[in-house]
């Protein structure tokens, strides 16, 4: 749809807009009209008066309906609160209860309900006795004593014959549903009952009798329906105290015989295989640590370096004492030295002590590497009694393991027919607390009463309503009518489904330049937006760098009231005031129109010329206001004459001939394409062809049909042209052309 989707295949927000703003005048009519009639045929229709009451559905109708299902599903799947109270709204609509509130107030003998009445009351024959009633018997006296009594006679033979379904109670029980409204407000427990009738007083009767009898009904029911519960779920009960008895003997009985005790199961065992892991993964921490210090000592010692920079060492309080005492030592060895000499008995007994603390440091220091090699024989041995640990605490995990997987389920097992078996036992008590305290399943909180003002039809909603729908509609048929809207529109969309080239938009004329005449107002505003336009087509047609110079062009189009003579006329007045000297040469033998555009009569036309009546000269006539344009056109008696004898002699190409010597440009003005023959006699006279088309008139079928038979006649063709663009219009599809920047930049023209 070209209006929806000018810019391609996606949806474009702003050509939706453009074609809603396009076809404003279609929806706002729709609109109206639609409107209009919706308000009338809604203040036709029988005012409608709807009486309310409002129902709280308790706790015990909900856990009432809950033990019912417990009956019904003696696995003891229990429904939730929701489907409880939409059990509820379902009674309220229940057949039953209608019939019981249809009988209760004779609604079956009220014509309003019963459409039997209402046929019998709307025949010939019930009216005629009606009539007898009303005159006949009043003039003898009895009118008084035989009205009431036909009338409760006629209502009780109607209410009597069956209607289509088999009873004419069916039927009002049906009109009965159709008006009762039963809803739940929100996620209460509040159930709405609304009924709707044209009068107040007895759509208030109706919703107070319906909700009295199904409270009377639910209450009558709730005793029979709690016992039979009762009954079931003790027996259930009892069933379940056997199978959980002997599920609870089967797991004492497995415990036993595969000697898993209470926490034996496996549990402790895998816990004192993670404990063993971990100890075992510390111990080799440990002992990989002792190694390499023991390692490192190995080291120190086959490289011949002393120890002293072990952390053992140097954190030993017993060599550090040591190396404090061989410190002052030597100190004190040093001062007697530079006192006595080095050989003073005083000096070598100090030198004595020195050397007998040296040799206690090194015992020391080998008393760290043997208690680090006694510290790795420990942790190697520790990591050797944790993995046979570990292993035999593997193979009794195993062992547990296995004989466990059984325990488990049969654990599993006991457990649920214990937990069913509690849940059933508490039902069952549950009960027997209902069976001693019985309570309505449900409370009325609001009694319905006569309403003031009807429900319907609500003229304010109706209104709105009828707007919103007749607004879609109007939108509706709007979108439609840019369906089937097939016009050509933009140079985009020819060259996309014509595949020829787009040579330009030639804006329409307003009606005063009509009037003027289209050759005055061309030469006389020749900076108007049409004479741009003409301009632009003149030179894409004669552009030496596309290689197009045709001396002699053909000018046709798909159908007639395409402007292609206007456009032929003008593209001519262009090229002439160009300085070239231009005849536009009218060969529409059927429907001439170049001597009708430019009011000038025509006395010798080309049929004159070619049955040779008239000289060259006498037929070429001369524009008065450009004196390089003339034109050769028809005269009324040329009508009379086949176009294919005449367009076919050879006189006619010679004419061609003669005219390419004596003018620059010649425009042949040829009928329409489409369903004549004369385009294609007319195209070897041409050296090129344009194609014409009216903007948003020709459909695309048109114009390929056309084009069809112009390409099978051979000549060239140069591209089409979209003619009489309406340039306001043509901006509201946003097209971003040419067509559209001559909207924008009007003041740039003198029209």
């Amino acid at each position: 749809m070209e209006g929806l989707n000018a810019h391609g295949d996606n949806l474009d927000l702003r050509a939706v807009l453009g074609a809603l703003r396009r076809r404003k005048l279609v929806i706002l009519g729709t609109t109206v009209l639609l409107t209009g009639a919706i308000l009338l045929v809604t203040l036709q229709l029988t005012p409608l008066y709807t009486a309310t009451s409002s129902v709280m559905i308790e706790p015990s109708a909900i856990r009432a309906v809950e033990l019912k299902a417990v009956a019904a599903d003696r696995a003891g799947t229990l429904p939730g609160e929701t489907s409880a109270i939409a059990t509820q709204i379902k009674l309220l609509r229940s057949r039953a209860l209608a019939k019981e509130v249809v009988l209760a107030l004779g609604l079956d003998r009220n014509p309003d309900y019963n459409p039997v009445l209402r046929s019998r009351e709307t025949s010939l024959a019930f009216k005629a006795r009606r009539w007898l009633v009303n005159n006949w018997l009043t003039v003898a006296g009895f009118a008084d004593q035989l009205v009431p009594r036909a009338e409760h006679a006629e209502i009780s033979e109607a209410a009597r014959t069956p209607g289509p379904d088999g009873s004419s109670t069916e039927l009002v029980i049906d009109r009965f549903l159709d008006r009762l409204e039963v809803v739940q407000e929100g996620e209460s427990r509040i159930v709405t009952v609304r009924f709707s009738s044209a009068s107040a007083e007895e759509a208030a009767r109706i919703v107070n009798t319906t909700v009295e009898r199904y409270i009377q009904s639910q209450l009558a029911d709730k005793l029979a329906k709690t016992q039979r519960a009762a009954q079931l779920v003790s027996e259930r009960a009892r069933q379940l105290r056997d199978d959980v008895l002997k599920a609870e003997t089967a797991v004492s009985d497995y415990r036993a015989a595969n000697g898993l005790m209470d926490g034996r199961d496996g549990s402790l065992d895998a816990q004192q295989l993670t404990s063993l892991q971990a100890a075992l993964a510390t111990a080799q921490a440990e002992r990989a640590a002792k190694e390499a210090r023991v390692s490192q000592v190995h080291a120190l010692t086959t490289q011949g370096q002393r120890l002293d920079s072990l952390s053992e060492v140097e954190t030993s309080p017993i060599i550090l004492n040591l190396q404090q005492q061989k410190a002052e030592l030597q100190r004190e060895e040093a001062q007697l030295s530079q006192v006595y000499g080095e050989k003073h008995p005083r000096v070598i007994e100090v030198r004595a002590q020195r050397d007998n603390v040296i040799r206690r440091i090194g015992q020391e220091i080998g008393n760290v590497v043997r208690n680090l090699e006694n510290e790795l024989v420990v942790a190697r041995m520790r990591e050797h009694a944790l993995e046979q640990a570990l292993a035999q605490a593997k193979e009794r995990y195993a062992a547990a393991g296995q004989a466990s997987v059984p325990l488990r389920e049969l654990e599993r097992v006991a457990a649920a027919k214990r937990l069913l078996y509690e849940t059933f036992l508490a039902r069952s008590k549950e009960i027997e607390e209902q069976q001693e305290l019985l309570e309505p399943d449900a409370r009325v909180i609001y009694s319905a009463e006569p309403p003031d003002k009807p429900s319907f039809p609500k003229l304010g909603i109706m209104a709105a309503a009828g707007l919103v729908t007749s607004l879609m509609a109007g939108t509706a048929l709007a979108a439609l009518l840019e369906h089937l809207d097939r016009g050509l529109r933009n140079g985009q969309q020819v060259e996309r489904m014509l595949g020829v080239p787009m040579l330009g938009l030639i804006p329409r004329l307003g009606r005063s330049a009509r009037s003027r005449g289209i050759l005055r107002y061309l030469l006389d505003r020749p900076a108007s937006t049409y004479a741009e336009a003409i301009k632009g087509l003149q030179t894409t047609i004669l552009d030496p760098r596309t290689g197009a110079s045709p001396q002699v062009l053909l000018v046709t189009s798909t159908q007639p009231g395409e402007g292609k003579t206007t456009l032929a006329l003008s593209l001519a007045a262009s090229l002439a005031r160009s300085g070239r000297r231009t005849l536009v040469l009218d060969l529409d033998l059927r429907r001439p129109s170049i001597a009708r555009t430019l009011a000038q009569p025509v006395e010798a036309g080309i049929v004159e010329l070619m049955l040779e009546k008239c000289s060259l000269d006498e037929s070429i006539q001369e524009f008065s206001d450009e004196r390089r344009l003339h034109f050769i056109s028809t005269s009324s008696r040329g009508r009379m004459v086949s176009p294919s004898d005449l367009i076919g002699l050879e006189k006619m190409r010679l004419l061609m001939t003669e005219l390419r010597r004596h003018y620059g440009y010649i425009i042949l003005d040829t009928p329409p394409a489409l369903g004549l023959a004369d385009v294609r006699l007319v195209a070897p006279l041409a050296d090129a062809a344009i194609f014409v088309v009216q903007w948003g008139k020709t459909s695309i079928t048109a114009a390929v049909n056309g084009l069809d038979i112009l390409t099978k006649s051979g000549i060239p063709l140069l591209g089409i042209i979209l003619n009489q663009v309406d340039l306001r219009r043509h901006a509201k599809y946003g097209y971003d052309d040419i067509g559209q920047s001559y909207g924008r930049i009007r003041h740039y023209f003198i029209d």
